[in-house]
């Protein structure tokens, strides 16, 4: 099943523009239409939080502390030992990585040098969809200024946003050192390392992650996918019902939650999150409308 969960993954990175990682591919061929790739996905949701944000990256958030007490294994979403991803098909129901942008934003403000000024293209690039001409005004900047951190991370994002994980392992390099406080740099290697398969990998960076910032929703949220990609079912689901508790509303969380569920073998809740999602607040597309009806109708 491993080795299904990588290939499937594998594939989304090479064909950024396939529908590969679908909920669908857990389905019954005909049940839903196909969903959007991975990284697709990735880039969707860089646009619309970029969009929310005014700077791009941002520290860590301060939220109420009572959600870091969860009860789960020191990493993003607990997921169980118990029931392994089922094989609907022939693909285990892994759900999309996405790239999530830290609220709590901040008005913009003029660069104070020029590796912020070329910081600052390259998000604005990359809130605009041009993740290729993002990458390349944050690889120019970093070439002209190696020890800026942002500029980093945003090269990071971008290379992800296009499909390309490995250079972005390799651009974080400098800055996963036992000394780093930042939670950020070890969030998207975790992501990094989750799109190329590497499940094993991506729990250890996104635990790091976790040990410096316990309140962000979308580390518990990929650390939950790790554990589902390793089989561990249940588990994603107690790491999920976390990420949940910090961002009741975020459609990738409940979708991601009713997938696991589905996993575990708990239909009900499988059913609850998919109707949280689609009454919830934020847009959803019709493709995964109706990828969750279908399910929803499957689980009956």
């Amino acid at each position: 099943m491993r080795r299904l969960i990588g290939l499937i993954l594998a594939l989304t990175i090479a064909v950024p523009t396939a529908a590969q990682r679908s909920d669908a591919d857990a389905d019954t061929p005909g049940q839903a239409p196909v969903e959007p790739s991975l990284i697709e996905a990735l880039r969707r949701e860089l646009l619309v939080r970029q969009r929310m944000t005014a700077t791009g990256e941002a520290g860590g958030q301060n939220a109420a502390p009572a959600e870091s007490t969860e009860t789960a294994p020191e990493t993003k979403e607990t997921q169980s030992a118990n029931g392994a991803p089922s094989e609907e098909g022939e693909d285990a129901p892994v759900g999309p990585v996405y790239a999530y942008v830290p609220e709590g934003t901040r008005k913009q403000q003029r660069a104070r040098d020029p590796g912020d000024v070329a910081g600052l293209r390259a998000t604005m690039a990359l809130a605009r969809g041009a993740s290729a001409e993002a990458v390349q005004l944050a690889e120019r900047g970093l070439a002209e200024h190696p020890g800026h951190t942002e500029l980093r991370l945003v090269l990071t994002r971008a290379l992800i946003a296009t499909g390309q994980p490995v250079a972005a392992s390799n651009t974080l390099t400098p800055l996963l050192s036992a000394s780093q406080e930042d939670w950020r740099p070890w969030y998207w290697s975790g992501t990094a390392a989750l799109l190329e398969g590497r499940h094993d990998d991506a729990a250890k960076a996104l635990n790091r992650a976790l040990e410096r910032d316990r309140q962000q929703p979308s580390t518990w949220a990929h650390r939950a996918l790790a554990e589902l990609g390793l089989g561990r079912a249940r588990v994603a689901v107690n790491m999920l019902t976390v990420a949940r508790r910090l961002d009741p509303d975020d459609p990738e969380i409940l979708f991601n939650l009713g997938l696991a569920a589905e996993a575990a073998n708990d239909p009900k809740l499988a059913v609850r999150a998919y109707r949280t999602m689609l009454s919830g607040p934020h847009p959803i597309s019709s493709a995964r409308r109706e990828n969750t009806l279908a399910r929803i109708n499957a689980l009956r």
